[in-house]
């Protein structure tokens, strides 16, 4: 019994130094271990890029568009504004864009809207109205299925809606109640594009001059992640081996007891 009580042990022991003696987990997901603290505000994180380009948000295929027109109820609803038993106000109906970018409206038909930035797609949707309906189109043009994703230290974690054209980083982060106290705010991801290619921003939002970067403006797709500190990491491994270690000597002192009554 002495024999097998000591090889326990000793088995108990090398595990329990193999757990102490780890790095720091990266992150899996992806890839960040915050090894060091940025001095830019924003830099890009893919090697051998020198440049990022910045566009603007763009309707594509599946958007969701809504009317808003402030002149004839009737236009955009199809429905007469006497027959609604509404005498005034104005009227918003949403309209989907296909698959050849094109967007079914009243009186007008398909429009080609794919492609376009809301701003510019708004105006060519007031020309075309000016040109076969009203003299003066008032119709406001908005995108209503926008969103970024937000993972990881956050408070609230998640799809945030983009409501205006510009939607800065620390408006969603306000949204989503702000970080959480083991957030590393020096290495803030924001990652755009193609999935197998994608643009990739680190924010070092304890410096203050990212607030007046266009490239922190986000745009629908977008996702933001951010980690915890190395610190917390390293806090929270330490708690997973104390307790590795209480089960250790709860289970050693247990074997002890049963081999000294067995005696």
């Amino acid at each position: 019994m002495g024999k097998n009580l000591f090889l326990i042990i000793l088995l108990y022991c090398s595990v329990l130094q193999l757990l102490t003696s780890c790095r720091a987990e990266k992150n899996v997901l992806f890839g960040s271990n915050n090894k060091k603290t940025v001095d830019s505000a924003v830099y890009e994180l893919q090697k051998g890029k020198k440049s990022y380009k910045i566009t603007e948000q763009k309707i594509q295929p599946g958007d969701e568009l809504k009317l808003s027109n402030l002149q004839s109820e009737s236009l955009i609803s199809g429905t007469s504004a006497s027959s609604s038993g509404a005498s005034s106000g104005s009227n918003s109906s949403g309209y989907f864009v296909e698959i050849d970018s094109t967007v079914l409206l009243p009186v007008l038909g398909k429009v080609k809207l794919g492609g376009m930035t809301r701003e510019n797609a708004e105006n060519k949707v007031n020309a075309l109205y000016q040109k076969t309906l009203l003299k003066n189109p008032l119709i406001s043009l908005s995108i209503t299925n926008l969103h970024v994703t937000l993972l990881g230290d956050f408070t609230s974690q998640g799809n945030f809606p983009l409501k205006k054209d510009k939607t800065h980083l620390v408006e969603i982060i306000g949204l989503a109640g702000g970080l959480n106290k083991t957030a590393d705010n020096t290495a803030i991801k924001i990652i755009r594009g193609n999935p197998s290619n994608p643009q990739v921003l680190l924010v070092n939002a304890s410096n203050i001059n990212f607030m007046t970067d266009e490239r922190v403006y986000l745009q629908s797709n977008d996702i933001v992640y951010v980690s915890q500190k190395k610190s917390a990491q390293n806090a929270e491994k330490i708690g997973k081996a104390s307790a590795f270690i209480g089960i250790g000597l709860t289970l050693i002192n247990t074997i002890f007891l049963i081999y000294n009554f067995s005696k």
